[in-house]
């Protein structure tokens, strides 16, 4: 994963979005999501933690059943290696 080139935090912040983004699409298909929030949860130093928290509906990739299911992403950033880890965790 690759982070905008130097950047505001905004920047940083739709990077956050399109990392969970990227991670909904690869565990949902026709995956679509509403109401969401994005939190910054923590920072320390130039590192981030932020919750990206809706409501998804899609169609699960392993059972094929349709979701329709709050959800939570929690995304990491590292400053000193400009990667992101993007953790999907789906409430029920």
């Amino acid at each position: 994963p690759s982070a905008p080139g130097g950047g505001s935090n905004s920047d940083l912040e739709q990077q956050a979005i399109a990392e969970c983004t990227k991670e909904i699409n690869s565990e949902y298909s026709n995956a679509n999501v509403t109401g969401t929030n994005l939190e910054l949860k923590d920072s320390y130093g130039n590192n981030k933690w932020w919750d990206y928290t809706g409501t998804l509906t899609g169609t699960d990739n392993i059972t094929k059943k349709q979701v329709n299911t709050g959800f939570k992403c929690s995304v990491y950033y590292s400053a000193s290696t400009k990667e992101y880890w993007a953790i999907l965790i789906r409430a029920n």
